[in-house]
């Protein structure tokens, strides 16, 4: 029923810049998805905030529609383009190279909307679409079904999450 102390090393690693006394107050509470975690946290952290399981979801994948067969490999990064949250910008160099060589093999797919600071992640999409590159972006916010939809039709996921960010309050 207990994490094993030597996983338990490992977790304080990873949490300890969460349980810092600035960031943690800004919690309302954790929750958490995996059931062994959650006894966990009631077992062996000492955060003054409720700890909730959400047992993860189980849903009927034939309910969903049907995915656009193509021959073209597709590479989708979800979630919305900001470069303060992924780095856009490495994504796109990256897949400057991978055009260059497969140029019309593949498809990049950010399946999220633009917000905040994607002016130079736009300019290098465009330029990419100029040279005949397959890339597509949304503008407005993408219903759940256009989400999981595109998501599925990917081959890879890219999610370019940045590390390590500065939070300032």
């Amino acid at each position: 029923q207990y994490v094993e102390t030597d996983r338990i090393d490992t977790l304080f690693d990873h949490l300890r810049y969460l349980m810092q006394p600035g960031i943690i107050e800004t919690f309302d509470a954790v929750h958490i998805e995996y059931p062994p975690m959650h006894r966990f946290f009631q077992n062996q952290v000492d955060w003054n905030v409720d700890v909730f399981e959400f047992p993860p979801i189980v849903f009927d994948e034939s309910s969903l529609p049907t995915v656009e067969q193509t021959t073209k490999k597709r590479i989708a990064v979800p979630g919305r383009i900001s470069q303060n949250v992924r780095n856009i910008d490495q994504v796109l160099t990256a897949m400057e190279r991978v055009f260059e060589q497969y140029s019309g093999d593949v498809i990049l797919d950010f399946v999220g909307r633009l917000t905040g600071d994607y002016d130079s992640a736009l300019k290098r999409i465009e330029m990419l679409q100029n040279q005949g590159y397959d890339v597509r972006y949304r503008e407005e916010w993408i219903p759940y079904d256009e989400f999981a939809t595109a998501l599925r039709a990917a081959d890879i996921i890219v999610n370019p999450l940045h590390v390590r960010r500065t939070i300032s309050h």
